[in-house]
C-alpha cells in the first residue's frame, strides 16, 4: 500500500472514520494528506492509527489535528519518529474529544 493507493482510497472513500495504516513504512505526506483532507466531507476520523509509519511528519499531525480535532478520539502514533513537539502541541490544541493518544518512541 502506497501514496497512490492511499490517494485513490481518500476519492472513494470520504465517509472514512476509522483508519488503520500500522506498519506501512511505504506512505508518506503525500498520500496521508490526501486522505485526512478528504475524510473531512463525512462526520470526520474518530480512530487513526499510524504506529510504525516511519515517513509520518508533524504536516501530517498538525493537519489530521485541525481536520478532525472536534472527532478524533483515539489517535496512534507509535514509532513515528518525524513526529516531534509541534504535533503534539496542535494535538493539545485542536483535539478536543481525545482519550486515547500513544506518542511512543517518537522524536
Amino acid at each position: 500500500l502506497g501514496d497512490m493507493t492511499l490517494a485513490m482510497l481518500a476519492k472513494l472513500c470520504p465517509q472514512l472514520q476509522y483508519v488503520d495504516l500500522s506498519g506501512l513504512t511505504g506512505i508518506t505526506d503525500a498520500g496521508l494528506l490526501s486522505l485526512v483532507e478528504s475524510c473531512e466531507a463525512g462526520d470526520g476520523l474518530f480512530k487513526v492509527s499510524l504506529a510504525g509509519c516511519i515517513n509520518v511528519t508533524d504536516n501530517v499531525v498538525v493537519a489530521l489535528a485541525k481536520i478532525h480535532g472536534g472527532t478524533l478520539e483515539v489517535l496512534n502514533l507509535d514509532g513515528c519518529g518525524k513526529v516531534t513537539d509541534a504535533s503534539l502541541a496542535a494535538i493539545a490544541d485542536d483535539c478536543l474529544v481525545l482519550n486515547e493518544l500513544d506518542v511512543s518512541k517518537c522524536a
